[in-house]
């Protein structure tokens, strides 16, 4: 699986605005490259801490190469239960207790299912550390839009019982 970084191009004005590392007037070359290896920073820090995502296989300048998995996105998941927003959340949480990261952009868009059934965490570029300022706001969004996807799904569970560990409050108003 390749992924190309172009920051600054057509489609990415505006990010100057909002990463922290492209507050300067670099090309749009260099700004890419630093998102590619700090995006390869979390997975080898996820990958060291044995959360599931795809393996690393190399970062060259702007490119991002990690082993393909077979299977599809979360969003498009043919059967999602209760064994996913399980195993989903349980890799939210260890990525956050284990590894101090916080995905940010937390989404079923960035959840890949295996056809074995596993559960992959992808697309980190703007992750943050735990000791980031802001991190309770980013983990309480992530966990939320998660929930709300399930909830979305019928997932028949109390799933504040599966978020307790980020202490936020669920979509729906109750506390977790």
């Amino acid at each position: 699986m390749f992924k190309f970084y172009r920051l600054g191009r057509v489609s990415f004005r505006s990010v100057r605005l909002k990463r922290d590392f492209s507050r300067s007037k670099l090309p749009w070359v260099v700004l890419s490259s630093r998102a590619a290896a700090r995006e390869a920073e979390a997975y080898r820090l996820l990958g060291r801490c044995g959360i599931s995502v795809p393996p690393l296989v190399a970062v060259e300048r702007h490119v991002l190469v990690l082993k393909n998995i077979s299977g599809s996105l979360l969003q498009y998941a043919r059967h999602v239960d209760l064994s996913l927003a399980e195993k989903t959340f349980d890799l939210m949480r260890r990525m956050y207790e284990e590894a101090g990261i916080v995905h940010v952009d937390m989404s079923p868009f960035n959840v890949l299912v295996g056809d074995d059934g596993s559960v992959y965490l992808i697309d980190f570029p703007q992750w943050i550390p735990r000791s980031h300022e802001n991190v309770r706001f980013y983990l309480g969004r992530d966990v939320k839009n998660m929930v709300a996807f399930f909830e979305r799904r019928k997932i028949a569970a109390d799933l504040s019982q599966l978020v307790k560990w980020a202490e936020v409050g669920t979509p729906n108003g109750s506390a977790a």
